[in-house]
């Protein structure tokens, strides 16, 4: 309603609605042009009408509006002998209103009396009301209904849907509109927790034609029962996603894959930051089904080291059930050490015996060891420090040196090496002269790209023959 309108309506109505009562200058009254028996008002202002003219500063104290049961603040258009009244904040149809203009008021002639006006409506018609139909709520342990499901009158706004639609406790939802907009379904984005009541609640919910819903609606259901918690089947080794369940964690190798296989369907989330190694592995995870999981760390484990590896009873499976306790393991990985051979002249070096060779005089003495893996660049550089011969009889015998070290083309990378050893003694018949030519093992000698090693020193006996 314009203001225009509102006036030149008021000049109309206000000696109509004030001559039946034949008031004397000594008389007041006032009235609200809402029926007291009035549900439904529509009009852009709610007119409050005196039979004088009222002091528009003590009349404004007198007035208060209530929109959902909430003090709402009020705009209010003053005319002679009447007040338009209307939300600072608009209308919102289908929302109850609650109008009171009450207390001592003075007009202009300096009058003071005693009004009191009240009346409660809903805004909007009765044919745009917005309500639930029908709710559905989940039946405990009961897969196929398992969604809450609330059906309207009339298509829902969706976006004010998710403001206010409230669930305790919290939880990750999903939520499915139909193209209708008047069913909504609303499932766990998971699973709902076990053995938890969940409340929810929907209030001040908005149509898409922006009428507020009627009545506030609400609910609790608990959609799983379970009184069994999760548990660890097994760790074990992995390969190719094939879980090797009948052997422990001591048969790690390398970067080998842990797999944990549980009897319940398990929160993913739950099991990585439930799942720690000591000391600290790095890795990555993988979900192979909901019951089993794969961990592979980037780099390798440190050989024949002990690991602790615990499960913590914070993991939990999809219902939220923790673990009734911790599991708690403990392994050493398997070394896969590299081997060794030597040979002297495509004669191969025994490791037990003496080693008889020949030398023509002048020359030097070639051996080649061979390395079941490819060796590590700093390792093939450094293997001047790992590889020596030395004198054992007579105390008396020359000590030999290194005179040249041969590797392959790719001199960074190789597994076979040559060794050019010069300044020994020849053997004599009546006197042989016998040098041990050793190699020696653990982690900061020879060893290759992933670690590995040559677990212990390797020992050759030589007696070298001059040729002839």
């Amino acid at each position: 309603m314009s203001k225009s309108f509102s006036a030149a309506f008021l000049a109309l109505f206000l000696p109509a609605a004030f001559s039946c009562n034949a008031l004397s200058l000594e008389d007041f009254a006032a009235d609200v042009l809402i029926g007291e028996a009035q549900s439904y008002y529509g009009e852009e202002w709610v007119s409050i009408c005196f039979s004088t003219e009222v002091d528009p500063l003590s009349a404004q104290n007198l007035l208060s509006l209530r929109e959902g049961g909430m003090a709402a603040e009020a705009n209010a258009l003053w005319l002679p002998r009447c007040c338009l009244v209307q939300p600072a904040g608009g209308w919102k149809k289908g929302l109850k209103y609650a109008l009171s203009f009450s207390g001592s008021i003075l007009t202009q002639d300096g009058r003071t009396y005693s009004v009191g006006l009240y009346r409660e409506f809903i805004y909007g018609s009765a044919g745009q009301d917005f309500f639930v139909e029908k709710i559905e709520e989940p039946e405990k342990n009961n897969p196929e209904k398992n969604s809450l499901v609330l059906c309207f009158n009339k298509p829902v706004d969706p976006a004010a849907f998710e403001r206010t639609f409230n669930i305790s406790p919290g939880a990750e939802l999903v939520k499915k509109y139909s193209d209708d907009k008047r069913r909504v379904e609303i499932l766990p984005a998971k699973k709902w927790k076990a053995n938890v009541f969940y409340d929810w609640r929907l209030e001040k919910l908005l149509s898409a034609d922006g009428v507020m819903i009627k009545a506030p609606c609400s609910g609790s259901f608990m959609a799983l029962e379970k009184n069994s918690p999760p548990s660890l089947i097994c760790v074990c080794p992995v390969l190719d996603e094939v879980f090797f369940e009948n052997m422990d964690l001591n048969s790690l190798w390398e970067r080998q894959a842990v797999g944990f296989v549980f009897d319940s369907d398990m929160d993913f989330e739950s099991v990585k930051s439930g799942t720690n190694f000591s000391p600290f592995v790095e890795g990555r995870w993988t979900k192979i089904d909901a019951r089993r999981f794969v961990f592979e760390p980037y780099q390798n484990y440190a050989l024949e080291k002990e690991y602790a590896l615990l499960v913590s009873d914070a993991v939990e499976d999809e219902a939220g059930l923790k673990m009734a306790e911790s599991k708690n393991f403990r392994f050493k990985t398997q070394a896969r050490f590299i081997e060794l051979s030597a040979s002297c002249g495509g004669k191969v070096l025994e490791k037990d015996g003496l080693n008889w060779l020949e030398c023509g005089e002048g020359s030097p003495l070639v051996v080649d060891l061979s390395f079941s893996r490819v060796l590590a660049n700093d390792s093939v550089l450094g293997i001047k420090k790992a590889a020596s011969l030395s004198p054992v009889f007579p105390q008396s015998a020359a000590a030999p040196y290194l005179e040249t070290l041969i590797t392959g083309a790719d001199c960074l990378s190789c597994s076979e090496i040559r060794l050019e050893f010069g300044g020994f003694d020849f053997s004599q018949e009546d006197q042989p002269a016998v040098y041990k030519m050793q190699v020696s093992g653990g982690a900061g000698f020879v060893y290759d790209a992933l670690g590995e090693y040559l677990k212990e020193d390797e020992c050759f006996y030589i007696a070298v023959k001059k040729s002839l």
